[in-house]
């Protein structure tokens, strides 16, 4: 019987991130049916809450763009690198060209799989650190598998920027965050120098990411993603989209 060799499952094409000239205000910043939806994390179905998102680039800096329906939004966290997640959040995963692997401090340990991990909160607040993820220790103890590396204040260091229907977060008090304000759209732009990502390759491609939000509310939590993971888990590298940098 003569056999033939079966076909490798075709790879769902990159995300193109096209190059800008100029810069949008949020403001003025309207969706496109061309952008992306976050869906369930765990089965890719539709979630009640929309968000919206589109990547692009400048000559110097990688930007993140996401529009997402709300009704209430609430954070009770005020500083940098607070546990954003812990709340309503918005969060990217990126996993540059250059990452590679990284070296964890305990001992005996293989390299972890090394990405940035950005969170914005309604607050505008923002938590950026690099993770280390070694994903074999995983079936041990998902607790034990991550070690995050907070960037410092500097040049290179992304920022985000946040309106809450056209305003900025600055007109509520954290009280009022505590306690919930009432929102329909929530718009974010993360700005990411490319020069901290210490680029050592071919920038055009090798890019992966995922894009995730986390919504309370009194009927639950959805928690949503560009691409899915199965579970409730962001923490998959594995399941990371492509992203192909438009030169």
């Amino acid at each position: 019987m003569q056999r033939t060799a079966s076909k490798a499952p075709d790879q769902p094409l990159p995300l193109v991130v096209h190059r800008q000239t100029d810069l949008l205000p949020l403001k003025v910043l309207e969706v496109k049916r061309t952008w992306p939806t976050l869906r369930s994390v765990v089965d890719g179905a539709p979630c009640h809450y929309l968000t919206c998102f589109r990547f692009f680039h400048t000559e110097e800096t990688l930007y993140l763009d996401v529009v997402a329906n709300c009704r209430r939004l609430t954070t009770r966290f005020t500083d940098h690198n607070d546990p954003l997640h812990e709340d309503d959040v918005i969060e990217l995963f990126l996993r540059a060209p250059s990452a590679g692997t990284h070296e964890l401090q305990q001992p005996n340990s293989t390299p972890g799989i090394r990405y940035l991990e950005l969170q914005a909160s309604p607050a505008g607040r923002l938590l950026d650190a690099w993770v280390s993820n070694r994903t074999d220790l995983e079936a041990l103890n998902t607790d034990r598998n991550l070690e995050l590396a907070y960037n410092t204040i500097g040049p290179s260091r992304p920022t985000v920027e946040a309106l809450l229907d056209d305003h900025s977060p600055d007109q509520f008090s954290s009280a009022d965050f505590a306690q919930g304000v009432n929102v329909r759209v929530w718009k974010v732009r993360f700005r990411i120098p490319l020069a901290g990502l210490e680029l050592t390759q071919n920038r055009a491609s090798n890019w992966t990411a995922n894009v995730f939000r986390i919504q309370r509310s009194a009927s639950g939590v959805e928690h949503q993603a560009w691409k899915p993971t199965g579970r409730i888990d962001f923490h998959r590298p594995e399941c990371f989209g492509r992203l192909q940098i438009e030169a």
